[in-house]
């Protein structure tokens, strides 16, 4: 709103035609100046989202993990930095991968159909081969055997709740696998070697019981033996040990 002002000290000096034309003259005004405004709100709007652009851009390139964003039908649209040196690759040398009917991804194909139908979790563990899954390398060398990587889905809706993007990300813990193989070895062969240490120590208890047995046996009869022999001397005469 505003107020266009003209003025003169002569009484009635402007007629009705120059009324009107005043009139048309405030209208185009205030028209020209309600386009300029809306033209610095639309420039500032504008601005407001290439700032919004720039930090989304910048965070999504710095974000530590591997980030990928797909369609809701498992196309890739884009990938960070951590991405490319994750897998070691180009995302243009991903050819026609898809999620949702990846082979090596058959074991947990379930969840992720889940993930892409708007649920956000947590896949675990998969062992996968990025060579299976493109042809070239960001940095001409790949994986030298396939490695194991968790995931979490995070399906991104518009306002009506429907799936618009598809945010996976990615974590290599094959030396957390490793790790727990390792472990579980360790445990096994410890569990083996306390079943072989119980059996050598059964088997000695066995053979030890024996021998028990057959020294009491062997003491037995030689109480035995005294014993006859004991009855033997009592029925000799008495003379016999006086001769």
């Amino acid at each position: 709103p505003g107020v266009l002002s003209v003025q003169s000290y002569t009484p009635e000096v402007y007629t009705a035609e120059d009324v009107t034309v005043l009139d048309t003259i405030a209208s185009l005004a205030a028209t020209a100046l309600e386009s300029i405004r809306l033209e610095a709100e639309r420039r500032e709007v504008e601005d407001a989202l290439r700032r919004s652009e720039s930090r989304f851009r910048t965070m999504f390139q710095q974000f530590p993990l591997s980030l990928q964003i797909f369609s809701p039908t498992g196309e890739t649209l884009e990938v960070n930095t951590a991405w490319r040196e994750l897998f070691r690759m180009t995302p243009e040398a991903l050819g026609d991968f898809n999620p949702l009917h990846e082979g090596q991804l058959a074991d947990i194909a379930g969840l992720m159909r889940r993930g892409f139908a708007g649920e956000a979790l947590q896949l675990p563990p998969s062992l996968f081969d990025a060579s299976q899954a493109g042809a070239a390398t960001e940095l001409g060398q790949g994986w030298e055997h396939p490695r194991w990587i968790q995931a979490f889905i995070c399906p991104v809706k518009d306002e009506e709740g429907r799936v618009r993007e598809v945010f996976i990300i990615h974590q290599d813990v094959t030396a957390q696998k490793e790790a727990e193989e390792v472990l579980r070895r360790s445990h096994q062969e410890l569990e083996d070697r306390v079943e072989e240490r119980t059996a050598e120590l059964a088997e000695t208890n066995m053979a030890l019981e024996e021998e028990i047995g057959e020294r009491e046996r062997a003491e037995e009869e030689l109480r035995q033996k005294t014993s006859e022999l004991e009855a033997v001397f009592r029925a000799l005469p008495d003379l016999y040990f006086r001769l």
